[in-house]
């Protein structure tokens, strides 16, 4: 096997978006693939939110993650600003979970939030 180079692995398209279904609103979603720097802000808000429980909080933390790894097919976010976040705390509870559920899995966040709630 190769022993990769600095250059082959800073080329590498390591951050694609993977399409997930929502039958709910007749289509699928692309879910991106966060960089360590988005990882961490994540990470961020989950041990932000892990501190409180409001129920409308977990709404936030769904939809700002949501916000974060839910993009066009060009790369660029579908969902901006904190206006875009609240409209979308608003679409079904079901969907949302089914969906942050889907990003927390795509990026090795799901592994992290529940160690962090071990913790606590």
């Amino acid at each position: 096997m190769k022993i990769l180079t600095k250059a082959d692995i800073l080329a590498a398209k390591d951050l694609e978006a993977e399409p997930v279904e929502v039958k709910e609103w007749g289509g699928e979603v692309l879910i991106k693939r966060l960089s360590g720097v988005e990882a961490e802000v994540a990470r961020g808000l989950i041990k932000q939110h892990q501190r409180g429980d409001d129920l409308k909080d977990a709404f936030a933390l769904m939809a700002k993650i949501l916000a974060m790894t839910i993009v066009n097919e060009d790369g660029s976010f579908t969902f901006e600003g904190e206006e875009d976040i609240v409209a979308l705390q608003d679409k079904c509870s079901a969907v949302l979970s089914f969906l942050f559920e889907e990003a927390m899995k795509l990026n090795s966040l799901a592994k992290d939030a529940s160690e962090q709630a071990e913790k606590n």
